[in-house]
């Protein structure tokens, strides 16, 4: 996890955020860079995927939804930790902040002595959204594979006329047999049958 100084910052700062310049000043006082700023929100996916930023920093009067579905993609990526300030504290608005992926949220008072404190909880958040995140990918690839596996195990059933269990282990003995992985062979199974359909 990057220490709360010296991060490379891609900006977000909208003429109604109500934070001004006096804002950028601060975090390069801080010690950090603006290596990227946007006023618009079409503008931010390239900014980030051009900058590669430690941290993504939204100053925003209200979560507008072009905002929300740039923020939204880019938490999908897994990209870098995002700290939205916002002049709104209503409910569906912070909502909407954190659907979009907000690791960290100021709301209704944007003051710059909270920025240490916010990044802190955004890279926890952050590392602790990724860990899920790649939890949660192990999980659906081994579900795709299984479903291969399961695939070649019902053809081998239907073509040698064996029950369940016996095509099971005929496919983990073939794989075994020439020493390549059980998914490899599902798959040669599978592809297999569709070219002698």
């Amino acid at each position: 996890m990057k220490p709360a100084e010296n991060l490379k910052i891609v900006l977000v700062n909208t003429p109604d955020s109500g934070l001004g310049a006096g804002f950028e000043d601060h975090l390069v006082a801080s010690g950090h860079t603006i290596a990227g700023r946007c006023l618009r929100d079409d503008e931010l996916l390239a900014a980030v995927d051009g900058c590669k930023p430690d941290l993504l920093v939204i100053c925003a009067a209200l979560p507008v939804d072009g905002l929300l579905s740039a923020m939204e993609a880019i938490s999908d990526r897994g990209t870098c930790p995002v700290i939205f300030y916002s002049a709104s504290s209503a409910p569906a608005d912070i909502r909407s902040i954190v659907s979009a992926g907000a690791n960290a949220i100021a709301a209704g008072s944007g003051r710059h002595t909270e920025f240490h404190t916010l990044v802190d909880v955004a890279f926890a958040e952050f590392k602790k959204t990724s860990a899920l995140r790649r939890e949660r990918d192990a999980a659906v690839a081994k579900l795709a594979e299984r479903k291969l596996v399961e695939r070649a195990k019902g053809i081998i059933m239907k073509e040698r006329n064996l029950g369940e269990d016996e095509a099971y282990r005929l496919l983990r003995k073939l794989a075994m047999d020439r020493s390549e992985p059980l998914i490899q062979l599902a798959t040669k199974v599978i592809e297999a049958s569709r070219l002698l359909k």
